[in-house]
């Protein structure tokens, strides 16, 4: 009889055991938010090639390289509708500066300016899961979105061009990624565009 009931419970455990990880490999998460950074983003690489060309052809007498992100911080939204497909918002910023020499009209001569340049990125994307385990999911996403960019010159005499800003397309695609833990987890990213060639951080997902 006591063999019978250790049999038994034994039996309840392991099944109890058995469906919840059903259920847990069964759990679709519907929101995400996470938190990252990204190294060398296309905006950076743009303006640091732009700058550096513009500095060749003119000797350095009338463009310098100045400043530059390396990395760029970056957050976002996905809503998934099942364990593989969700699309989402991504929101991005960045910010390099350029050196220019320019003629003082006032006083007759050339003095060098900084240029400071601000990126604003705003983005869809679509992500979709290659493998999807309950605690880690190889992944590749893809988004497109427009980036406004401002430059600043406080020293200039014309008021309308102390500020000025103009928009433009902007992609990105990765084709691999992956990402490791449950509700939260860490992630890292492979591709090029707005995110930058490794783009890495933290998602919560509920």
């Amino acid at each position: 009889m006591k063999r019978l009931f250790f049999i038994l419970a034994f039996g309840s455990v392991m099944l109890g055991v058995q469906a919840q990880e059903v259920k847990n490999e069964a759990a679709e998460y519907h929101h995400e938010f996470y938190a990252s950074v990204g190294l060398l983003n296309d905006v950076q690489v743009f303006s640091m090639t732009s700058d550096l060309l513009g500095a060749i052809f003119t000797l350095g007498y009338a463009v310098q390289p100045d400043r530059y992100w390396i990395l760029t911080p970056s957050v976002g939204y996905r809503y998934w509708f099942n364990k593989r497909i969700g699309i989402g918002v991504h929101f991005a910023f960045d910010k390099n500066s350029v050196r220019a020499n320019h003629l003082d009209t006032i006083r007759n001569e050339w003095e060098w300016r900084v240029h400071n340049r601000y990126f604003y990125t705003v983005a869809m994307d679509v992500n979709w899961n290659y493998m999807c385990k309950p605690i880690c999911q190889l992944y590749g996403n893809a988004g497109m979105g427009v980036t406004l960019v401002q430059f600043s010159d406080n020293k200039a005499t014309d008021p309308d061009a102390r500020l000025k800003q103009f928009p433009f397309f902007n992609m990105h695609v990765s084709p691999f990624g992956v990402r490791v833990g449950r509700d939260i987890a860490g992630f890292a990213e492979f591709g090029w565009g707005y995110k930058g060639f490794i783009n890495a951080g933290i998602s919560v997902k509920f």
